[in-house]
C-alpha cells in the first residue's frame, strides 16, 4: 500500500528527518539535570557550593519543577533545598554566594490551596498523616510563611520569589535568569583569585 503513494501523488516520499547533534550544550543540560536530581530537597548538602544556583523554600513551593526547568531549558545546576520552621539552615548555605540563592515564596491561601490538592490526589506520603498535621492547616501555613518572611529579611542578598500563581516559566523569566549572578571570565576568575 505506501509503495502506492507516491505513484497516486506523483511526488517522493521526504527522507527520513535527520538526527539532530550531540553537542556540548546538550551534554550540559544531560549533567545539569542530573545534579537537580540528585540535590533534591535538601539532598547532599556538601555540593551545594557546586551549584550555579540554589531554590530555598517551604513544601509545595514550586521548588523541585523549577530545578528541573532550569537544569533542562538552561544547563544551570540546581539545588533545591526545603526549609522547615524550627530547623536550622544548613551550614553549607554559608559558604555560598548569596546572590545565588533564591528563596521562593506564594500567599498562604494559595499555597493552603497546592497543599489540600496534593492531598487530595494521594501524593503526599500517608494522607492520614498530613490531614492531622499541619501540613494543609491554613493557621498553621501562615505561621510557616511568616517565618520564612523573618529568614528572608535576615538574608537581603537572597532573590525572593512569589509564585503565587505564576508557572515556572514565567517566573524564571522574569525573577530568576535576570537575577543570577555574571560567572566571570577565566581573566577576571584568575585576578580574584591572585588578590
Amino acid at each position: 500500500y505506501l509503495e502506492a503513494v507516491p505513484v497516486l501523488y506523483q511526488t517522493q516520499p521526504a527522507p527520513p528527518p535527520k538526527k539532530a547533534a550531540l553537542t556540548p550544550a546538550y551534554f550540559k543540560r544531560i549533567e545539569a539535570v542530573d545534579f537537580a536530581i540528585k540535590q533534591d530537597d535538601g539532598a547532599n548538602p556538601q555540593n551545594l557550593k557546586q551549584a550555579d544556583m540554589i531554590i530555598l523554600g517551604v513544601s509545595r513551593v514550586q521548588k523541585t519543577p523549577m530545578s528541573t526547568y532550569l537544569a533542562q531549558q538552561f544547563g544551570l545546576k540546581v539545588a533545591n533545598v526545603k526549609l522547615q520552621m524550627g530547623m536550622p539552615l544548613d551550614p553549607e548555605l554559608a559558604e555560598v554566594d548569596p546572590r545565588r540563592i533564591f528563596a521562593l515564596t506564594c500567599q498562604a491561601d494559595y499555597l493552603y490551596k497546592v497543599r489540600r490538592r496534593r492531598i487530595k490526589m494521594g501524593g503526599a506520603g500517608n494522607s492520614n498523616s498530613h490531614l492531622s498535621s499541619d501540613y494543609a492547616n491554613l493557621d498553621a501555613i501562615k505561621k510557616e510563611l511568616a517565618w520564612c518572611g523573618e529568614l528572608f529579611a535576615q538574608h537581603p542578598q537572597w532573590t525572593v520569589v512569589d509564585m503565587t500563581g505564576a508557572s515556572v516559566e514565567e517566573a524564571s523569566e522574569v525573577h530568576i535568569r535576570p537575577n543570577l549572578p555574571r560567572k566571570p571570565t577565566p581573566m577576571e576568575g584568575a585576578l580574584e583569585a591572585l588578590s
